[in-house]
């Protein structure tokens, strides 16, 4: 996933800068902006904002490289002592990462769930939750979480994209970037968790 290797390059740079060396500081400033891990300045506000859009612009978005410190608790030495409830916050702030990254409208809450041991996550559109196996939280590489995390986000992701796609005229329906939204109407309608949960693959 892109995350994944978003913050796995982040944070390798991140160790360097901490070690010193200014060639680490221009790898760090490197990967920042070439990766698009910095915010993005310059976007135009609609004349009228909605009360989600107004929510939006004036809360900080959120970035893996405003977030590093944070990040850099996924290696495995330092994830292995952490409590759940620290380790819920860090996917929590993976989660608003993502949440910025593709631009929802809502926020993403993550939740620790009782789930089959063959199931690592699950995404409820209805409250917006991304409920993530405690088993895994307890017992999987942080990496692989942050996976889990970013592939429940895409299900946000495809959600608002079928909720733009049914709300848009049928000429707009030809833009390419809904080419996917009957795909993933398709597909949460054949699992029937279209109304409650999407289920991890």
């Amino acid at each position: 996933m892109i995350i994944r290797r978003r913050i796995k390059s982040a944070l390798e740079v991140f160790r360097n800068i901490a070690c010193g060396g200014t060639a680490a500081m221009m790898g760090f400033f490197i990967v920042t902006n070439v990766f698009g891990v910095l915010p993005v300045a310059g976007r135009s506000a609609t004349p009228t904002l909605s009360k989600e859009q107004e929510y939006r612009r004036n809360r900080e978005i959120q970035t893996i490289s405003n977030n590093i410190m944070k990040l850099s608790h996924l290696y495995d030495n330092t994830w292995e002592i952490l409590s759940m409830e620290e380790r819920i916050d860090i996917l929590q702030t993976v989660a608003d990462i993502e949440r910025d990254f593709l631009g929802l409208p809502h926020d993403l809450t993550v939740y620790t769930a009782s789930l089959p041991n063959d199931i690592a996550g699950r995404y409820g559109n209805y409250d917006h939750g991304i409920y993530v196996n405690e088993n895994c939280i307890k017992n999987d590489l942080p990496y692989d979480l942050t996976k889990t995390i970013a592939h429940e986000a895409h299900h946000a992701f495809a959600w608002c994209l079928i909720a733009a796609y049914e709300e848009a005229s049928e000429e707009m329906k030809s833009l390419v970037i809904f080419e996917n939204a009957e795909k993933y109407k398709e597909e949460f309608l054949r699992n029937r968790l279209f109304c409650v949960f999407d289920v991890a693959f």
